[in-house]
């Protein structure tokens, strides 16, 4: 890693031409020698080179410093932007005031700067992409295996959480199990048990999600993490559900509960309730879903400022009663959560159900909203949204007689069940 890459970062910070910096120094060609690592330029060059870029020269000239105390606290930093992103956020805060930031090291700032981006997707759900841009700069041309370790363990943990927020889970699933062996910190490890559960159950491999789920548990439990025991025991209530075992997900729901009634976390208790609507709702008592999900809905409003957090709810509460053939109740809820949509995703869920009450008065706006939905969960690699669309739309074509396109959205459900998503456009209908 070399002095060009940070010389790029801040030219490019400060908008700055290679002429400019260069100009009364050295000529313009061996300044992007420089940048290009052709060239180490000597301490009396840099330190002009600061001066032009209004840093402290050390920053240029002391670039290979590497202290081992500034390493113990990025460990630190990384162990609580796993654990713990509320103290992290304060930790940086923390670091950014001291004399010594920002790192001279270029290993130690990309290493910074690696852990600031997970925090950053975590708390926004979303990476910053100047410090991404900064991280793609030091890293141009380098081999990740030749990095220190502690380097690629933030590596590693950056790419797991960009991945995941990119909807790549097969590739955040190959990175946090790179992870898993470079740290012998216990906690870490159940954090990482716990996002490995999380991404195979987004791809739909159940039986391994609640095997790292029960990993994560048994460390949980040995350090009786009970916040991270209740939820994990309502992950694999959902697991069980997934996998149509519904006794044993209430069994495992019935846990969470007895956990959150020691700890009294109100969220907590209000995924159980809307988990346990789930689990009734597949054994078709909807009566009981329909308890569940307004009980849910309720306590997140007590809790949550932001409506969006109601609209899971919501949705189950409409479906039931669609499944229960009760329009007027299923308008009525649908109505209430239109009026509290915030992303898009929700509003394409919702068009859905609306879809489906007017299918009978209105069969061209039911096609319009299902394959506009379709199109929309397909582009966003949405399959727990997407599932089930197409076989909808394709029984609306078989019972109408169109069987081609019939047998186009058949097909196109089979893809989507083995894991294949294949959109075309059918501007025929």
């Amino acid at each position: 890693m070399h002095i060009g890459k940070r010389i790029i970062i801040l030219r490019k910070e400060y908008g700055m031409k290679q002429s400019e910096i260069s100009k009364g120094i050295i000529s313009t060609t061996h300044l992007s020698n420089i940048e290009k690592g052709r060239y180490k330029p000597p301490e009396d060059v840099l330190q002009l080179i600061a001066k032009k870029l209004k840093v402290p020269s050390r920053y240029l000239v002391n670039y290979e410093e590497y202290k081992k105390e500034y390493e113990d606290i990025l460990e630190k930093l990384l162990e609580l932007v796993i654990l713990n992103p509320i103290k992290a956020q304060n930790y940086i805060n923390q670091i950014e005031s001291e004399k010594f930031f920002p790192f001279q090291s270029l290993e130690l700032e990309l290493q910074y700067l690696l852990l600031k981006s997970c925090l950053d997707a975590k708390r926004e759900n979303k990476t910053s992409s100047v410090i991404n841009s900064q991280i793609n700069i030091l890293l141009h041309n380098e081999d990740i295996d030749e990095l220190p370790l502690n380097i690629k363990r933030s590596y590693y943990y950056y790419k797991g959480i960009q991945l995941y927020f990119l909807n790549e889970f097969q590739e955040s699933i190959y990175w946090f199990k790179n992870l898993l062996p470079s740290t012998n910190n216990i906690k870490i490890k159940a954090a990482i048990f716990y996002n490995l559960s999380l991404l195979h159950q987004k791809i739909e491999r159940t039986q391994d999600s609640i095997q790292f789920a029960e990993q994560a548990l048994e460390i949980y439990i040995q350090y009786h993490n009970w916040s991270k025991i209740g939820e994990t025991y309502t992950l694999l209530g959902v697991l069980h559900w997934e996998k149509k075992d519904y006794s044993e997900a209430i069994a495992q729901l019935k846990k969470a509960k007895e956990i959150q009634g020691i700890i009294e976390d109100d969220v907590l208790h209000s995924r159980i309730l809307h988990n346990l609507a789930l689990v009734y709702q597949s054994m078709k008592d909807h009566e009981k879903a329909i308890e569940f999900f307004k009980q849910a809905i309720e306590k997140k409003k007590k809790i949550y400022k932001e409506p969006v957090n109601l609209m899971v709810s919501y949705r189950g509460v409409i479906k039931c009663y669609i499944d229960l053939d009760n329009k007027k109740l299923a308008k009525k809820y649908l109505d209430i959560a239109y009026e509290n949509v915030q992303h898009k995703k929700d509003k394409y869920k919702l068009n859905t159900y609306y879809a489906l009450l007017n299918k009978e008065e209105d069969s061209e706006i039911f096609v319009k909203l299902m394959k506009q939905s379709i199109k929309y969960f397909t582009e966003k690699k949405d399959i727990k949204n997407l599932k089930g669309l197409n076989e909808q739309l394709g029984e609306y074509f078989f019972q109408t007689k169109r069987y081609k396109l019939a047998s186009y959205h058949f097909k196109e459900e089979l893809n989507i069940n083995k894991g294949v998503i294949f959109y075309e456009e059918k501007n025929s209908y």
